[in-house]
């Protein structure tokens, strides 16, 4: 099995995503396992990437495997759709879960205001990657 975790993240805010990055680089550190970090341009683009890395595995185009996803960004604050799209993108990445039973800890904040998105982004960041591995415990205790 890999032992490599895929980080995709969106840099809407470049400070809450270095801390949102640093969080989740810190628990992965702690397992002792590779990471690759991808940026991708649009927060909706999270689940499209990681649907482009498996679909690259099933054609056997891409020798990287990984065992698990932590996606990181940051909602625009005040704007009227901000809402919408953060259930659409978590809908988007829960579909993928279910599909294709694959371990995915999530951390996108939707917060208000700048200076709360900074407060969270640490734990969160940290937590996506806690998540990812918990779930990784689960599907090996089931045979997956």
């Amino acid at each position: 099995m890999a032992s490599k975790i895929m980080i995709l993240e969106h840099r809407l805010y470049s400070d809450i995503s270095d801390a949102l990055l640093k969080g989740a680089l810190s628990s992965i550190s702690q397992q002792g396992v590779e990471c690759n970090v991808i940026t991708v341009p649009e927060l909706y683009d999270l689940p499209v990437v990681i649907r482009y890395n498996l679909r690259s595995m099933e054609l056997r185009v891409n020798e990287s495997r990984y065992m698990g996803y932590v996606l990181l960004g940051c909602m625009p604050f005040n704007e009227n759709d901000a809402q919408y799209g953060y259930k659409d993108i978590i809908c988007d990445i829960e579909r993928l879960k279910l599909k294709f039973s694959i371990a995915v800890g999530t951390g996108i904040i939707d917060a208000r205001d700048r200076v709360t998105a900074l407060r969270m982004a640490l734990d969160t960041g940290r937590d996506a990657a806690v998540n990812c591995f918990k779930l990784l415990s689960i599907k090996r205790s089931l045979g997956l």
